[in-house]
């Protein structure tokens, strides 16, 4: 009731005190939603202790581990966040976000290649996502792969979504590096 009237410091009191008395699957649902109100509050540190209590006291929990994989990737650990969605997979290999997220944590630690496998092994389960079809255009044109660059952004600008006009300003890039600057200009007008 206090997180729905936005009382979240109250939450969190509340929360603190009914978890002292809680085992097992109830004391992970506890620290799940103690880890959703500091979540909600900007402590992602914080949010990612409670997260990791979670996944400790119910290790099958995929939700435990997606979260706190979130939570540190918001935090900027990459590392951790990476190893938190490869526990997420463990248990649900078919967690297409948990893909797509394993694929942010490891652009977090410089690992390009590591991402672009996440995305494209969460594309295999979902190809009609525009926002992940951007990434691995982006990340095959930071890699020097401008064809397959090409592939993806197009695939982005058939789907459509808020990414379409990047996908059409990377495709007038992507096509004035190639000397087609009629080409370039017509997608670059329609970004």
């Amino acid at each position: 009731i206090l997180w729905k009237k936005g009382d979240l410091p109250g939450a969190a009191e509340a929360i603190a005190a009914a978890r002292a008395r809680l085992e097992g699957a109830e004391a992970a649902s506890a620290a799940l939603y103690a880890g959703r109100v500091e979540f909600a509050r900007g402590k992602f540190d914080d949010a990612a202790r409670f997260f990791g209590e979670a996944a400790a006291a119910d290790p099958a929990r995929s939700e435990a581990h997606f979260n706190l994989g979130v939570a540190r990737a918001k935090s900027g650990d990459g590392w951790s966040a990476a190893e938190a969605f490869r526990r997420v997979l463990a248990l649900a290999p078919d967690d297409t976000e948990a893909y797509f997220n394993l694929g942010v944590a490891q652009f977090q630690t410089g690992d390009m290649e590591g991402a672009l496998a996440a995305y494209q092994e969460g594309l295999a389960r979902d190809e009609r996502v525009p926002s992940a079809h951007f990434l691995v255009g982006y990340l095959h044109l930071r890699l020097g792969r401008s064809d397959e660059a090409e592939t993806h952004f197009r695939r982005v600008v058939t789907l459509g979504g808020p990414e379409a006009p990047r996908a059409h300003v990377n495709l007038g890039l992507l096509l004035e590096a190639r000397g087609d600057v009629a080409g370039a200009i017509d997608e670059s007008r329609q970004g």
